[in-house]
């Protein structure tokens, strides 16, 4: 079984001729989205809105292709100098969409029968929600220059910061017990059932972040300043309300969420003040004991092991699912073990295009382990349906 995915099915490397046509062609249809925008006010209606949709689906499909298989080798590799060269290139030719998609969605919103025509038309009614959205979201649009000025200058604002977190997070070298590891190994050790190797591990974790404390603070905060910005350039209240906004969720849903949680706190503490107490603290429960295992489990699981018991377990409820677990397995699309320059933490990324998905995990054989693969799994089958 690999250790690494296989990203061959997306592309084989950026020499690869497919890459070079998928370029070529998404460029093509950003000028022909361009140029369809500049035809909005002569064209009839019905018909622009097709080809317009048709265009920016296009546009989209090839731009997370490309883009996803940047992104992926440099998340697992951040030094990947090649990946990171060709990711700039691709946000700078892609960002060129948003100046049209600002003036067709301004010139959808301002059609007084638009959900007529959405409703006449079978193609176009499977997009209703969307022009729903667009609607509501026009009245933020910064207009067509504007657009396109925040596109480009995100490349080199909160991009550009974002990546360089996950860059120093990912290589700063984590002295542990007089060896050299990296970060998301050092985090897989606070499952470890051994107390002190919990401990230590947590130390040295504080300990490396002293040589990037200043740069990674700086990083994010300068992302948090762009949004800032972004939202009063754009007329929102807050991030908040723009990203209740954009998730299509409410305040008064939110709210009740987070009422929820307040209500349950109380058992969540009992619990860790009962943990704290199991595991021979009196005044509280350390941080570096926060995800101790409990009891004796001593079963380790290796990647074929993982593999068998969640297929078996996925079957015992929806067969689908446990097809989908074994082909995620079977097919390499599962990064498995923490190294250095990858990243930190777990996460599924869908390739849309081809139908597949991509898993990044920093397995350690755990249990743990095995349930993250299970939840990350999930996201990969929710994006199959």
């Amino acid at each position: 079984m690999n250790d690494v995915w296989n990203l061959d099915t997306i592309y084989k490397s950026f020499d690869d001729p497919a890459f070079e046509s998928d370029l070529t062609a998404g460029k093509e249809k950003i000028d022909s989205f361009a140029e369809l925008t500049k035809q909005l006010a002569c064209m009839e209606p019905l018909a622009a809105l097709k080809e317009g949709i048709s265009l920016q689906e296009g546009i989209h499909g090839l731009a997370q292709k490309l883009s996803m298989y940047a992104s992926l080798r440099q998340f697992a590799d951040s030094r990947d100098t090649e990946a990171q060269s060709h990711m700039g290139r691709l946000m700078g030719i892609f960002s060129a969409v948003a100046a049209p998609e600002a003036a067709f969605q301004e010139w959808a919103a301002a059609l007084p029968n638009l959900m007529e025509l959405v409703e006449s038309d079978e193609k176009l009614l499977q997009y209703r929600f969307l022009f729903s959205k667009m609607q509501d979201s026009s009245r933020y649009l910064l207009g067509s220059r504007g657009e396109e000025i925040m596109a480009k200058m995100q490349l080199s604002g909160g991009n550009a910061w974002a990546d360089l977190h996950t860059y120093l997070t990912s290589t700063v070298p984590v002295n542990y017990r007089g060896t050299i590891t990296n970060l998301p190994a050092i985090r897989n050790l606070a499952f470890d059932p051994d107390p002190q190797v919990r401990k230590d591990a947590f130390t040295a974790e504080l300990a490396c972040y002293e040589g990037i404390k200043e740069p990674v603070a700086y990083a994010l905060n300068s992302i948090k300043l762009e949004t800032l910005s972004d939202c009063q350039l754009r007329g929102y209240a807050s991030p908040l309300e723009r990203t209740l906004k954009e998730s299509d969720v409410s305040r008064e849903t939110l709210d009740a969420m987070l009422g929820a949680i307040d209500e349950y706190l109380p058992h969540f503490w009992r619990y860790l003040k009962a943990k704290a107490k199991a595991l021979g603290h009196e005044n509280g429960l350390p941080w570096y004991d926060l995800a101790a295992p409990m009891g004796k489990a001593s079963t380790r699981f290796t990647t074929e092991d993982a593999r068998n018991y969640l297929v078996e377990q996925f079957a015992s409820f929806d067969q689908d699912l446990s097809d989908l677990v074994a082909r995620a397995f079977d097919e390499a699309w599962i990064d498995f073990y923490p190294r250095d320059g990858k990243s930190g933490g777990a996460f599924c990324e869908a390739v849309q295009c081809m139908s597949e998905s991509r898993v990044l995990t920093n397995f350690d054989g755990t249990f743990s382990a095995v349930s993250t693969l299970a939840h990350e799994l999930g996201h990969a089958f929710h994006n199959q349906c």
